[in-house]
């Protein structure tokens, strides 16, 4: 059971369910519950933190890697 709440926060965390609400659809009593249960895969904060790119334009934080023309 306890693996079971783990990903059904995960995949709510995932599909973009606001912590109140995942809170209230839990049971958990506090925001930090929720937190320790539902987790976030890094591929999903690169997309997070990709929203702003096209929010006026800005650079991504790590450049592009340059290749040597042979």
């Amino acid at each position: 059971m306890h693996d079971l709440r783990h990903t059904f926060a995960t995949w709510h965390r995932q599909a973009g369910t606001p912590t109140h609400e995942l809170q209230r659809l839990g049971g958990w009593k506090t925001g930090a519950m929720v937190e320790r249960y539902a987790h976030v895969a890094p591929e999903a904060l690169q997309g997070a933190a990709q929203r702003l790119d096209a929010f006026g334009g800005y650079e991504t934080a790590t450049p592009q890697r340059q290749t040597a023309q042979t």
